[in-house]
C-alpha cells in the first residue's frame, strides 16, 4: 500500500503513480496527492542569504499522452473519509485502512 495526501509531491507522487499504474500497490488516502509534479533538476538556483529558487523545466506525460499528475495528483484507490477523530489526530485512519487492505 502507498499512502498519499496533500503533502505527497514530486517523487512521492511518481512513486505512488507508477506502482498504482502497474498494479503493484493499492493507493490509500483522504485526498489525492498534491498534483505538483515536474522536473526541477535543471531549474534550481542559489540566491543570496542561503536561499534557493526552483522552477519546473520539464513536464512528464503518461504513455497515452496525458500530462502526468500536474494539478490532479494520484487518486487513491481507497478513499478514507476524514472523521472527527482523524482530524484531531487521535487515530490514523489512512494507515488503518492501508493495513486492512493489506491483510484482506
Amino acid at each position: 500500500a502507498v499512502l498519499v495526501g496533500p503533502n505527497c509531491v514530486s517523487a512521492c507522487e511518481a512513486f505512488g503513480y507508477m506502482l498504482q499504474r502497474e498494479g503493484r500497490a493499492v493507493v490509500v488516502g483522504h485526498t489525492p496527492s498534491a498534483g505538483a509534479f515536474g522536473e526541477v533538476g535543471q531549474g534550481q538556483y542559489d540566491l543570496p542569504g542561503d536561499y534557493s529558487m526552483q522552477f519546473p523545466t520539464g513536464r512528464t506525460f503518461t504513455p497515452e499522452g496525458a500530462l502526468l499528475l500536474e494539478g490532479v495528483g494520484v487518486l487513491p484507490d481507497i478513499v478514507v473519509p476524514v472523521t472527527y477523530e482523524s482530524a484531531l489526530g487521535r487515530v490514523d485512519a489512512v494507515l488503518d485502512a492501508a493495513i486492512e487492505a493489506l491483510t484482506e
